[in-house]
């Protein structure tokens, strides 16, 4: 048997030494490659990803534009329309009124106007009598004229048929004593109104004459001041004591 060489041996595990490292320098220069490798294509593939959804965002926005933009044009033209067809209606309305035509109203309008006025004709409504005025309020008129106010008299309201065929419960109360005081203010009262009366009757006007006669020329100096201002004293008083 040969026996081997100790520089051979040696040589030899140097060799696969050498190789050993090599190869797993390679390794690992091809496995970084690789890594790097990958990294860009992620990258790319995130940019593209990143690309086509703006892509599809825009063309998103710019779907919603055009409509928006359509739309506003149809709105436009369609208020184009109206005003045209509103100016075309008035001025066929102005040719017929100058021409002395009336315009025609549609049938549904008709119908329904009739209907209406029916309706209106078949409600009960509350009857308003004008009766003539009386003594008091012929000469409140006066006064109401003497101090520069309207006189509106009471109206009397007249139940329908139906109120006055249904039966009406009315509750008397008993009348309530009068005490002392009461009493006084009464007379007084009813004796104010007697004195009223027999003044009204002394005058001599007609009940329907508005008019009254201006006071004497020798009127106080009160009595000239109010009639500078339109007024007659005289109608004030008896207002007051009444």
């Amino acid at each position: 048997m040969r026996v081997a060489d100790p520089e051979f041996e040696e040589l030899k595990r140097a060799a696969l030494e050498q190789s050993q490292k090599q190869r797993s320098q390679l390794d690992k220069a091809l496995e970084e490659r690789a890594r790097k490798k990958r990294d860009d294509e992620r990258v790319q593939s995130e940019r593209a990803n990143q690309r086509a959804e703006w892509m599809a965002r825009e063309r998103l926005r710019r779907e919603k534009q055009r409509a928006l933009d359509q739309e506003r044009i149809e709105m436009q033209k369609d208020a184009q329309k109206r005003r045209e067809a509103a100016a075309r209606a008035a001025e066929k309305a102005a040719i017929e009124k100058a021409v002395g035509r009336t315009a025609k109203r549609a049938p549904a309008l008709d119908k329904a106007r009739s209907v209406a006025v029916q309706h209106r004709s078949q409600v009960r409504r509350p009857r308003e009598t004008v009766t003539a005025l009386t003594r008091e309020e012929k000469r409140m008129k006066r006064m109401a004229k003497d101090m520069g106010v309207p006189f509106r008299p009471q109206k009397v309201r007249v139940r329908s048929d139906a109120s006055e065929a249904a039966p009406s419960q009315v509750h008397t109360l008993a009348p309530r004593r009068q005490n002392a005081r009461e009493e006084f203010i009464a007379q007084e009262r009813r004796r104010k109104e007697l004195r009223h009366q027999q003044e009204e009757e002394e005058e001599d006007e007609d009940s329907d004459e508005d008019d009254v006669e201006p006071g004497p020329s020798h009127a106080s100096i009160r009595d000239q001041i109010w009639q500078l201002f339109g007024r007659n004293r005289q109608a004030y008083v008896r207002i007051t004591n009444t």
